[in-house]
C-alpha cells in the first residue's frame, strides 16, 4: 500500500520487480534539462516497471502515487521465471507495445526531441503523439557500466545514441612516440553522439566510455533516415555539429587559423560545409605521384607515408603523415600533377575539399590565398630535398 506522495520507484534505480495498480493512480515523471517533467498518469489496471526488466536496465522514470494506491508487486527473480514458463509473452506484442509506448513518453524529456511539442500553454506541452509512438518502436534502451567502452575510434559506425541518464567521456589518440589519449569532450544527460559515423558513413573517429551507470537509447543504422525524417531539424542539428567540430579541427591547421572572422557568422563554420569525408583501406593509395590532383586532404584519423620516386627511379619515403596532419595543398592553387605519392599506413579517415569549393571561400576571404602561398614556400624552403605535395 502507498500512499499519496509516496514513491513506488525512483528513476535509475536497479529493476527490482514489475508493478500492477490495484487500486489507484500514479505520476511518471523523468529528469529533464528542465528538472523534473511530468510523462504520464496511469490509473487502475495499468503495469510498470517492465521496461527495465525486458531491456535489463536501470529504471527510466520516478512513478509517485498522487492518491492512496495498492499495487500488486512480482520480484524480478519471480518476473524471469514466469517468462521462462511463458516465453511466447514476452515474444507477443503485450510486451513491445507497452515498451514502445513507455519508450516514446520518454523521449519528451530529451531536448533533441522538443521540435515535436506542437504547443505549450501554461504547464500543458503537447506533441505529436503519431511520431513519439514511431520513434519509441524503434529506439532500444541500453544499459552501460561504469568504465565500459561504447564504441572504439575505427569501429563501424552502427549507431546513434542518446544518453537518457548517466555521462560518457569522448577521447581520441594522439599519434606520435609514444601514442596518448586525449579527452576531447564530457556528455551527459540529453547529448547524443555516433552521429558524425553515420551521416558520413565512416568508420568511427573516436573513442566514447561511459564515466557513470549510464542508460542509453540506441537507433539502429536501419532507421537513422527514418529517424532523420520524423524529427524536423534532427539532420540540420546534426550537420552542425559536425560542421563545428570540422570548423575547430581547421582552426588548429596553420592554413586556416587566420582566417579573419569578421562576420556576424563563422568563416570557418561555412568552410567546414565544403569538406566532404573520405575513407581509405590500409595500404590504399589516396594520391599518387604524376596524377593531377584537384582535393587538399587533413587526416581526421589513422596514419599515412609520403614516398616518391627519385629522378633515377628509385623510390624514396619522405615523411609519415597523422591525425591533423595535412596534405595536396598545392591541388587548391594550381593546375598541377602530384608530386608524391601519399599511402594510408593504417584505416584513414580523412576531410577534403575540392579546388572549386576552395576557390568559393577564397571569395569571402581572399587573404587566405596569400597564407597559402606563403606557407607553401615556408615548407619547401624548410625541406629543400623533398618534393612538394
Amino acid at each position: 500500500m502507498y500512499m499519496e506522495g509516496d514513491v513506488i520507484c525512483h528513476q535509475d534505480d536497479i529493476a527490482d520487480g514489475l508493478y500492477y495498480i490495484v487500486e489507484g493512480s500514479v505520476a511518471v515523471s523523468a529528469k529533464s534539462s528542465n528538472g523534473e517533467k511530468h510523462l504520464a498518469t496511469l490509473q487502475k489496471g495499468s503495469l510498470l516497471g517492465e521496461i527495465a526488466l525486458v531491456s535489463q536496465s536501470r529504471r527510466t522514470a520516478t512513478v509517485t502515487a498522487v492518491q492512496r494506491c495498492q499495487v500488486l508487486k512480482m520480484e524480478k527473480e519471480n518476473f524471469t521465471r514466469f517468462l521462462g514458463i511463458f516465453p511466447q509473452l514476452q515474444e507477443s506484442k503485450v510486451f513491445s507495445e507497452l515498451i514502445k509506448r513507455r519508450t516514446a513518453s520518454s523521449l519528451r524529456t530529451i531536448p533533441i526531441f522538443a521540435s515535436l511539442m506542437k504547443k505549450e500553454i501554461g504547464p500543458l506541452q503537447k506533441f505529436d503523439e503519431s511520431k513519439l509512438e514511431l520513434l519509441g518502436a524503434m529506439l532500444k534502451y541500453k544499459e552501460i557500466k561504469k568504465g565500459d567502452t561504447i564504441f572504439h575510434a575505427g569501429d563501424n559506425g552502427d549507431a546513434l545514441y542518446i544518453i537518457a541518464s548517466g555521462s560518457c567521456s569522448v577521447s581520441s589518440c594522439v599519434n606520435g612516440d609514444v601514442k596518448r589519449s586525449i579527452e576531447l569532450n564530457t556528455l551527459k544527460d540529453g547529448d547524443w553522439f555516433g552521429e558524425m559515423s553515420l551521416m558520413g558513413n565512416v568508420k568511427r573517429s573516436a573513442t566514447v566510455r561511459a564515466t557513470a551507470d549510464t542508460l542509453l537509447l540506441k537507433l539502429d543504422k536501419k532507421n537513422f533516415q527514418c529517424f532523420l525524417s520524423l524529427v524536423p531539424g534532427a539532420e540540420r542539428e546534426f550537420q552542425n555539429r559536425i560542421y563545428g567540430r570540422t570548423a575547430k579541427r581547421l582552426s588548429k591547421i596553420p592554413y586556416f587559423n587566420l582566417v579573419n572572422e569578421n562576420k556576424p557568422w563563422n568563416k570557418l563554420d561555412l568552410l567546414a560545409t565544403l569538406f566532404t569525408f573520405e575513407e581509405f583501406k590500409i595500404g590504399e593509395e589516396i594520391m599518387t605521384q604524376g596524377e593531377r590532383g584537384d582535393k587538399f586532404y587533413i587526416i581526421i584519423d589513422g596514419e599515412a607515408k609520403v614516398t616518391a620516386v627519385s629522378p633515377d627511379g628509385n623510390p624514396v619515403n619522405l615523411s609519415s603523415l597523422g591525425e591533423n596532419d595535412c596534405f595536396g595543398e598545392i591541388a587548391l592553387l594550381e593546375d598541377t600533377t602530384r608530386s608524391a605519392t601519399v599511402t594510408s599506413s593504417t584505416q584513414c579517415t580523412l576531410l577534403s575539399i575540392t579546388r572549386e569549393n576552395f576557390s568559393k571561400f577564397l571569395k569571402l576571404e581572399p587573404k587566405l590565398l596569400e597564407h597559402f602561398r606563403a606557407l607553401m614556400q615556408q615548407r619547401s624552403s624548410n625541406t629543400p630535398t623533398t618534393p612538394k605535395k
